[in-house]
């Protein structure tokens, strides 16, 4: 997971890779509008999210925060993978 352009390791909690796996990481994030991405990677290679590489907007974080419907996405003509490799 990357929020933001820095990346936060993301940790098995459940289940299997070949089955289905739950993944997850704990963060505090500052106020203010924020975006993420995902990144996967192995012992060989790694790839932005397969099916659809886009850069997503959110959370919005502080006491007045506008919510930010699922799914949006942030077009800054950046790949997420070139993104990824920058760090």
């Amino acid at each position: 997971l990357y929020v933001d352009n820095k990346s936060y390791p993301m940790h098995l909690v459940s289940g299997a890779y070949n089955t289905g796996a739950v993944f997850q990481v704990k963060m505090t994030l500052p106020t203010g509008k924020h975006s993420f991405f995902f990144v996967f990677q192995d012992s060989l290679t790694s790839w932005a999210d397969p099916f659809n590489p886009k850069v997503y907007a959110g959370p919005n974080v502080g006491a007045n925060a506008q919510p930010v419907q699922p799914g949006t996405t942030i077009d800054n003509g950046e790949d997420p993978e070139t993104l990824a490799n920058m760090n």
